[in-house]
């Protein structure tokens, strides 16, 4: 996965080193957990001509709904935050 801090170096060049590695490390986890790209991913995904979704936000079961290769042509998935 990408990191999301880019500038994680100039960041930790002056002040309370210690305290902001704290910081950035919480704040690069969040942002991680976050990421709207991973988090469709795991909702949602293909295998094969197989669509395979979780039924619940939280839960572990998937459904399978086989597509066919018009309908896989324009499958697009979106996500957003609050």
């Amino acid at each position: 996965m990408q990191k999301k801090i880019k500038n994680r170096e100039a960041l930790l060049s002056h002040g309370d080193i210690n305290g902001r590695k704290i910081v950035l490390d919480i704040t690069e986890k969040t942002l991680q957990h976050l990421d709207a790209y991973e988090r469709i991913k795991s909702i949602a995904h293909m295998e094969g001509d197989t669509l395979l979704h979780r039924l619940a936000p939280l839960g572990s079961e998937q459904e399978a709904q086989r597509l066919s290769a018009r309908r896989r042509q324009g499958l697009q998935s979106y996500g957003h935050g609050c």
